[in-house]
């Protein structure tokens, strides 16, 4: 009898499970973009002596902003390229990219001591200040959001033209001050 009230219980568990929450399970593993992104220094910033550190410390950023909601950070990175070292490839994992989301990429040189923690909530905050700046004045007049950080280059695409059935490659070229770069970014759906 005991075995019985058990298998009943279990029987009216199961039943009460919507059938459609199974799916779901699922379906969330699908409902996640993965994609590649290479970044090459064709000129590096930090090249020209004689006071030059001949390699670049870059920032890179991936936000997610559908709406007017404050963006996401869906990618946040340090490296380092120099005259040996040119290239640096990432595998971004984000949610699925929506029709409706707009995606931006930041490319910024790190002239200053600031580390992620300090540059990414301004560059959050500020995102449409930023990139409708980026636009107007291209690399310059930044100072108010980085001080001697340069923005590299910024790149903005909507997720419904997000296509990556060829891969997106976009050059940056930046002067700040004596400082010329020159940067290529590819996005790609397969790895490099």
């Amino acid at each position: 009898m005991k075995n019985i009230f058990s298998f009943l219980i279990l029987c009216t568990i199961c039943i009460s499970i919507k059938a459609d929450s199974i799916p779901k399970l699922f379906s969330s593993l699908s409902d996640s973009s993965i994609f590649f992104i290479k970044i090459k220094a064709i000129d590096l910033s930090e090249d020209a002596p004689p006071a030059a550190t001949m390699n670049d410390e870059v920032f890179f950023f991936i936000y997610n902003q559908n709406g007017t909601y404050l963006p996401q950070n869906i990618f946040a990175q340090y490296f380092k390229l120099d005259t040996a070292n040119r290239i640096k490839t990432f595998r971004i994992a984000t949610p699925k990219i929506l029709p409706t989301d707009t995606l931006t990429f930041i490319l910024l040189e790190q002239d200053t001591e600031k580390q992620i923690k300090g540059i990414e909530p301004v560059c959050r905050i500020y995102l449409n200040e930023i990139y409708d700046n980026y636009l107007k004045n291209g690399t310059a007049s930044f100072y108010e959001y980085f001080d001697d950080d340069d923005v590299l280059g910024m790149y903005r695409i909507i997720g419904s033209k997000f296509d990556l059935t060829k891969p997106i490659v976009r050059k940056f070229e930046s002067l700040n001050l004596f400082d010329w770069a020159v940067y290529k970014m590819e996005i790609s759906k397969t790895k490099f």
